[in-house]
């Protein structure tokens, strides 16, 4: 409901009336005391704040989502947290923090070829390529972004997902000399 409309608010431009309907959502969530609710509010909160550039800001914000996540929502609903607080940090330099989100999905998921929900593996696979980026080790990067271009994203992710896993795929091929 509310969340939704908040980011397609924001998506067009309208950023005040974004922020307001997050806040009676937030409400509602809280009121109710509905977790699932809630985290996907303060997700969306945390990731329009991430994209205006608001990274110190959306830190508390996205680290009480990976809270209510970890402590009441089962994991493989809300990877999408997961991958925003590591978006986050990875814009603060918090090599320690993006580090941990990748172990926590390699507990989740140990055997990432038994997975049968695409989003899930994507997320999956985001999450090994970003923190492969941060440790500076591009080629192991490559080989995650080909499996989400070429085997995943193609069945299930949104296109400006892709594009998105695109353009850092070409980033690590730069570095690593092969493009």
């Amino acid at each position: 409901g509310r969340n939704m409309q908040a980011l397609g608010t924001y998506c067009l431009k309208e950023i005040e009336k974004s922020f307001q309907l997050l806040d009676e959502a937030e409400k509602m969530a809280r009121e109710l005391n509905e977790m699932s609710m809630l985290s996907h509010n303060l997700h969306i909160r945390a990731m329009i704040l991430n994209h205006q550039g608001k990274h110190q800001t959306a830190l508390p914000i996205i680290n009480e989502a990976l809270s209510v996540c970890q402590n009441r929502i089962p994991f493989r609903t809300n990877t999408y947290v997961f991958i925003t607080a590591q978006a986050i940090f990875e814009h603060l330099g918090k090599i320690k923090d993006c580090k941990k989100i990748t172990q926590i999905f390699m507990k989740e998921i140990p055997k990432p070829e038994e997975e049968s929900n695409y989003k899930v593996l994507i997320n999956y696979y985001s999450s090994l390529s970003r923190y492969s980026v941060m440790a500076i080790n591009h080629q192991e990067a490559v080989n995650y972004f080909e499996i989400i271009i070429y085997k995943l994203g193609k069945k299930e992710e949104m296109p400006y997902n892709y594009a998105v896993h695109l353009s850092i795929y070409a980033r690590c091929l730069l570095f690593t000399g092969e493009l």
